[in-house]
């Protein structure tokens, strides 16, 4: 729900807001979220939160579009836990125009995680920096694969590792400590549960190690 207000309206923590927010709960409306715009300023307002989801002047809007856009694309809009995804490298590259069969070299990239889906793949993420875009990157694995990457670790991760893809939720948070230099081809595209992606199948794992002390956070919406 968007309101718009004259330019000497207040939007910010006035009676104004409180007005919005009593429409937004409306049972005939039901929002989760409401923005109001007084043309010298935008502040987008979430029903379940205290402070602005965002607050940005007008003047700043063509410097923050990407933010702004980010934040009211129906799509994020719809599913908040999508705000702040990476975009696909996969799909991005396809789109510029690669073609399918140019193989990726990934080297020392950090695994955030990886989880076994089903029996012969295995998928791990990872990110990559390019032009100072952070692209996320899925790795499919086959079985053989997974195996050769589990051999080149030292035994103990190893371990905790195939031990954590035995049982449910069947997926190892690796944190970045592991470490590998793998190549591949671009995969099908795949649906996910809120976008699409091309995974990069991996055909040479020509190195993996373990280093204890990385420390990655978790990729956070």
């Amino acid at each position: 729900m968007i309101e718009a207000k004259g330019p000497t309206q207040e939007i910010f923590a006035s009676e104004h807001v409180e007005q919005a927010y009593s429409y937004a709960i409306h049972p005939d409306v039901r929002v989760e979220y409401y923005g109001l715009c007084n043309g010298r300023e935008w502040i987008l307002y979430a029903v379940s939160r205290w402070e602005p989801v965002l607050r940005l002047s007008i003047a700043e809007l063509e410097q923050y579009w990407s933010v702004f856009e980010q934040k009211m694309l129906p799509k994020f809009l719809r599913n908040p836990e999508l705000q702040g995804f990476m975009p696909d490298y996969g799909l991005t590259m396809r789109k510029l125009g690669l073609s399918k069969d140019v193989i990726q070299h990934f080297v020392l990239h950090n695994l955030q995680m990886i989880m076994k889906a089903e029996d012969d793949l295995y998928i791990a993420n990872t990110t990559t920096d390019l032009d100072g875009t952070e692209y996320l990157i899925t790795l499919d694995l086959s079985e053989a694969k997974y195996q050769q990457l589990l051999s080149k670790l030292p035994s103990e991760p190893a371990e905790e590792i195939s031990s954590a893809l035995r049982r449910a939720p069947f997926q190892a948070y690796l944190g970045g400590k592991v470490i590998v230099t793998v190549s591949g081809a671009f995969g099908e595209l795949t649906e996910g549960a809120y976008e699409e992606f091309i995974p990069i199948v991996v055909g040479e794992v020509a190195s993996a190690h373990f280093d204890p002390s990385v420390e990655l956070h978790p990729y956070e919406p």
